[in-house]
This record gives C-alpha cells, structure tokens and sequence, in this order.
C-alpha cells in the first residue's frame, strides 16, 4: 500500500488471462507490433512489442491482458514470419 495515497488501486494485482487456444486463421493478437527490425544480414533481429526476437526464438509476450506464445519463423527487410500460439504462421509488416 501507499501510505501517502491509501485509497489507490494502482498496486491492486490485476487478472492475467493465459491464452493457449490457437487464434483464428490469419489473425495475430490486437496490440501485437512488429516495432523495428535490426542487427545485421547475417543475424536480423525483431523488435516485436518493445521486445528484441533473433530468427527461431521463441518467448511469451504480454498483450493486452492475455499471454501469448510468440515465435519468429523468419525476418525479410520490412517484415517477420510470426507464429502465436502454435497457429500457422503470419507475415508481421514493419509499422512506422
């Protein structure tokens, strides 16, 4: 609690949903963006929600108020091959 601002629900625990279930064909989660792409030809990287992915790597992002596994297939110039959830994947463009 904050003792200068007792009543505050700022530190209340929030629900985080867990989502395993494989998302509508084609679609990727709202709120999920390809950010930036970086590194070198060799080795590209992804920056997908703040969050920096390498060709192969996979991890659970946060959007919204679900879980997500994400995994990045492969890195082109201005977009990425995602995977979410084990879902077939899906071009991710690059959002300036």
């Amino acid at each position: 609690k904050d003792p200068f601002f007792p009543k505050s629900g700022r530190f209340s625990p929030r629900a985080v949903v867990k989502t395993s279930d494989p998302l509508p064909q084609g679609e990727l989660p709202p709120g999920m963006v390809l950010k930036g792409l970086s590194g070198t030809k060799e080795h590209p990287l992804a920056i997908i929600n703040n969050r920096t992915f390498a060709a192969g790597e996979e991890a659970e992002l946060r959007i919204g108020l679900g879980i997500y596994r994400v995994k990045v297939i492969d890195i082109k110039e201005s977009s990425a091959m995602v995977s979410v959830n084990g879902a077939p994947p899906k071009q991710t463009p690059l959002t300036l």
